[in-house]
């Protein structure tokens, strides 16, 4: 089973050293004493502060190593740890969220919430000044020493950061950014100097973007478009050839998609025969740590007004098959009303808690990817769960397409 987006993007902020809070009074030339590490930097020891000259450490003798006494020179003396800094403490009063993009980031800055951060990242709308789609002609800037692509979520970011009122540059993906990134040379600086802020260095926004390539958050072809033969060749390992829903990387086999079904629709599919699947679907393989009703509701955003699953729930009933045909599965682009439809450059509106971003409206922090499907048959074979307040799956029945029926499994026993 492949992990899934908020478990790989966790291990690829490992491996590249995670984010970083450019704090306000951080410059390229010098950072201040006590700036603390970001939400996810790594624990890197301070360096150590020179002690005053002929001063040691209580209880302890300098030794000339043979060389230094042979040479007549004094020992270096030794040095004491600095001090772990205090975390930056943000005035957030100071930064009022300009829009809904930048709520969810200053929430997960206050609820040290990587998995909020790293969806709203992705499916974030920027505004680069002096953008162009040409990466050879990217402005960039220099920040603590590095050079940065540097973007905002809103006007009042950019003038508070330029210190000037500029032209409003056209919004632009954050995904169709990175889909481009032409070096690990250059990182990409988000809101510097907020706690909206946050840097990434040039190799991991290269593996954001082949994660959001797998998630179906990429045009995979662009990705390939921009590397050297080398490296488009280890992309192709990664990139799945669809767009749409695609299965996990290495894996011949097709991807095994799931659909939740409420108990009393369940007559419908084993008494009537029904063979027909619709709406919301999801990756089975991102859903299968959730065995309780509860929980499942949870991650999925299924507790609303109206809503035919209710958290006391002593069962529920879920869909798995095999995505043969992966044009079916649609990543559902859009909003609750015309303008945030228009604001997503989406396809659908959809009533609260329908989010438009691809993917779930989870109430537990969990990434899950979703797709919209129209009335699709079940392929033969197709599998008929149920899920119980104990954490029990069952498997209920197979789906027979040549008699078209469901066939029950025992006495209901997996």
């Amino acid at each position: 089973m492949g992990l899934g987006l908020g478990a790989r993007l966790a291990a690829l902020q490992a491996q590249s050293g995670g984010f970083v809070v450019i704090t306000p009074d951080e410059t390229a030339e010098e950072a201040p004493t006590g700036t603390a590490r970001g939400i996810w930097d790594p624990k890197v020891p301070g360096v150590p502060a020179e002690l005053d000259e002929d001063e040691t450490s209580p209880g302890e003798t300098l030794t000339p190593s043979p060389i230094e006494a042979d040479l007549d020179v004094d020992p270096e003396p030794a040095r004491a740890p600095e001090p772990e800094p205090e975390p930056v403490v943000w005035n957030y009063a100071d930064f009022p969220p300009a829009n809904t993009t930048e709520e969810e980031l200053l929430e997960a800055t206050r609820s040290n919430t990587s998995n909020q951060m790293l969806s709203t990242l992705l499916l974030a709308k920027v505004l680069i000044q002096g953008y162009s789609a040409d990466p050879a002609h990217w402005p960039t800037e220099e920040i603590k020493g590095n050079r940065y692509l540097v973007a905002f979520t809103s006007m009042q970011r950019m003038t508070a950061h330029y210190e000037a009122t500029l032209p409003e540059p056209e919004p632009v993906r954050f995904t169709t950014v990175i889909a481009k990134w032409p070096t690990e040379e250059i990182g990409f600086a988000l809101n510097p100097g907020t706690p909206m802020g946050r840097l990434l260095g040039g190799s991991e926004v290269r593996g954001l973007a082949r994660s959001a390539a797998e998630f179906g958050l990429i045009d995979a072809d662009a990705l390939v478009a921009v590397a050297d033969a080398e490296e488009a060749s280890a992309q192709t390992q990664l990139i799945p050839e669809k767009k749409a829903a695609p299965a996990p990387a290495g894996s011949d086999q097709p991807m095994l998609m799931q659909r939740t079904i409420a108990a009393a629709q369940v007559s419908m599919y084993l008494e009537r025969g029904y063979d027909r699947v619709c709406g919301f679907v999801h990756r089975a393989g991102e859903l299968s740590h959730l065995s309780k009703p509860a929980d499942l509701y949870r991650a999925l955003g299924l507790v609303y007004k109206d809503s035919p699953f209710g958290l006391d729930d002593a069962e529920v009933y879920v869909l798995r098959w095999p995505a043969h045909l992966l044009s079916l599965y649609r990543i559902p682009y859009g909003g609750q009303t015309e303008e945030a439809l228009n604001a997503m450059q989406g396809w659908m509106i959809e009533r609260a808690p329908f989010r438009g971003n691809g993917f779930a409206p989870s109430e537990t922090g969990d990434v899950v990817s979703e797709f919209k499907m129209d009335s699709t048959r079940l392929p033969h074979g197709a599998q008929l769960w149920r899920l119980n307040s104990d954490g029990i799956e069952t498997l209920v029945a197979l789906f027979d397409a040549d008699g078209t029926r469901w066939r029950r499994i025992g006495s209901g026993e997996s």
